[in-house]
């Protein structure tokens, strides 16, 4: 403990041999228990207690540092205004160095707080990324996803019954497609080359979801070895074709761990819907029986929900 706040016990040994030499021959004068000198009493005490507090920010530096100087100079000022009443001392020096310290030390302490108060909103946002991403992938997770597809779902219903569209085209897009991918035979991979094959086998499959897939695609880790797609297209086919062709980019990359070839296949479950009918619920249900159904089928195979 005492390596732990030994700045601390060094700046009150500090303090301690300054008080010595200020009241030495100097006598105590009536304002001993005026309100005054209580209030620069509790001040004197509360400067202590932060002082022995920041220590719990001492493994970040950059705002350890100046709340710890900020408050040490507060601590010193407030010591040598409590001094300064006790003893009557009249030292225009001295009072122009509590000022002085007083000053910098709010200066430092604003400093600590402004620098303490951007770590802590970037933790929060740091958390919030962590609830919505996959650690692994970096793809957003089932939660993360159906907010995201709700939302989106919500802005364009809103922007449709509004007129609001960037173009003609993009009016006819109107059928809503929601995929769940699942990869055939992963535990395979885990299996015979061991997990940081099968990890980086989901990690190079999200990018290349992430490449293949069209701009308003939102895409997401399902769960295991499944992917979830959703995307809004003009038509049936466009969702079909979309579905085929991740297939085919999956089957036909040449995936490796170390030096070992990887062959992947994919099985795909769709469901469409249009905008009056949409559901997302209803839809991954569908997109999953899809899936199994695929499965079924005898895998590497995509299957539309009926």
């Amino acid at each position: 403990m005492l390596t732990r706040y030994s700045k601390q016990f060094l700046i009150l040994a500090f303090s301690a041999i300054l008080t010595l030499i200020i009241i030495r021959n100097t006598a105590l004068v009536d304002a001993l228990v005026s309100i005054e000198s209580s209030m620069e009493a509790v001040r004197v005490i509360i400067c202590l207690c932060l002082l022995f507090l920041i220590e719990s920010t001492n493994d970040q530096r950059q705002i350890y540092t100046p709340l710890l100087l900020g408050i040490s100079a507060l601590y010193l000022g407030n010591l040598l205004n409590l001094l300064d009443d006790f003893y009557d001392l009249d030292q225009p020096q001295l009072a122009l160095i509590e000022d002085l310290f007083e000053t910098a030390g709010l200066i430092s302490v604003l400093v600590g707080v402004t620098l303490w108060a951007q770590h802590h909103r970037n933790q929060i946002k740091h958390l919030l990324k962590l609830s919505r991403v996959d650690p692994l992938t970096g793809l957003l997770n089932r939660r993360a996803a159906i907010a995201t597809i709700m939302e989106y779902v919500k802005e364009y219903t809103i922007d449709s019954g509004n007129g609001n569209h960037k173009s003609s085209g993009e009016t006819e897009k109107s059928v809503h497609c929601v995929m769940i991918l699942d990869l055939d035979h992963f535990k395979g991979v885990n299996d015979t080359l061991g997990h940081d094959a099968g990890d980086k086998l989901l990690c190079d499959i999200s990018s290349l979801l992430q490449q293949q897939s069209q701009n308003d695609c939102i895409i997401a880790r399902w769960g295991g070895e499944e992917f979830l797609v959703y995307h809004r297209a003009n038509s049936k086919e466009e969702c079909l074709d979309l579905a085929l062709s991740l297939k085919y980019k999956i089957c036909h990359h040449p995936f490796s761990y170390d030096t070992t070839p990887i062959k992947v296949t994919v099985s795909i479950g769709v469901s469409t819907y249009s905008a009056e009918e949409f559901s997302l619920f209803e839809a991954i249900k569908h997109a999953d029986t899809a899936l199994y159904q695929a499965k079924a089928a005898g895998r590497d195979y995509v299957q539309m929900a009926q």
